[in-house]
């Protein structure tokens, strides 16, 4: 696993299977997980938060814990 905080860049649903996994959810569930093309995640410990700039600038529109 990860120890310290680490930068992961990669494509939509790798980011939401790792979202799946960093949440404890089951890996079905990680096409439900809606990350919008051009988003940032920011995963920490049980929780997750979408930034997209869509959303009118760095705005959390997502998050999940």
């Amino acid at each position: 696993g990860l120890d310290r905080p680490t930068i992961i860049v990669t494509h939509g649903i790798t980011l939401r299977v790792l979202c799946a996994l960093a949440l404890g959810r089951d890996l079905t569930e990680a096409g439900a997980i809606t990350i919008p093309q051009g988003s940032l995640a920011r995963v920490a410990g049980h929780r997750f938060e979408v930034v997209s700039p869509q959303a009118g600038g760095l705005r959390a529109i997502h998050a999940s814990g």
